[in-house]
């Protein structure tokens, strides 16, 4: 692609948009389009274009290559789908950003459109799907599978061999024993102990976690 059209999508631009600006500028990017239905203005984003009407993306992803959502917390179905979307319509590559205190073994997979944020660590032998977030100080243990759209929140320890689905949210500090499964869009709140499996779609709160 042309270096005129390498321009970068971002979809939402709250505070966590805001947050990954210093990601894109230390790979040379910037957020030069922000779709964002619900943002007035883009306070300290002066170069972007904002983007109010979701209607108007197809006339301005042929100047993009590349795309990035920045949409947050228990929404990774939402932010998962958005990503599809932007790649099989329109052609848009997902940024991987990593920032440069994080840490992934290199026996394990990172997942397209994924993000790992300061001195998150990534064990042996584990794998992360697309469109996940890894917050500060989060730590998923060896032999771990997550799967796609899963947000786990800063300082949550992951240990081994646990198992994440789709779509859930793992709280700040937030603890899961070896060997659980966390299941589908399932939430697990802050400074939860998660002693046994979790069901699709419940959220557990406490020490050890219950359901709510």
């Amino acid at each position: 692609m042309e270096q005129a059209n390498r321009k970068t999508l971002v979809w939402g631009g709250n505070s966590f948009m805001k947050l990954m600006l210093p990601y894109l500028e230390s790979i040379g990017r910037a957020a030069d389009f922000v779709v964002d239905s619900y943002v007035d203005q883009l306070q300290g984003v002066a170069r972007a274009v904002h983007i109010k009407d979701e209607s108007r993306v197809p006339c301005i992803v042929n100047e993009c290559d590349a795309y990035l959502v920045c949409i947050g917390g228990s929404h990774g179905r939402e932010r998962y789908l958005i990503s599809k979307m932007l790649e099989n319509e329109y052609c848009l590559n997902p940024l991987n950003l990593s920032h440069q205190t994080s840490f992934v073994c290199s026996t394990s997979t990172i997942g397209r459109g994924t993000i790992l944020m300061p001195r998150s660590v990534i064990n042996s032998y584990s794998s992360i799907g697309e469109s996940c977030i890894v917050n500060t100080n989060a730590s998923i243990d060896h032999e771990c599978v997550i799967g796609n759209g899963v947000h786990i929140m800063g300082g949550a320890v992951i240990t081994g061999r646990v198992v994440i689905n789709d779509y859930a949210s793992i709280g700040s500090n937030a603890t899961i024993l070896p060997d659980i499964r966390i299941g589908k869009g399932a939430f697990v709140g802050a400074g939860a102990v998660v002693t046994k499996d979790v069901c699709d779609f419940q959220t557990v709160v406490g020490i050890p976690a219950r359901n709510q």
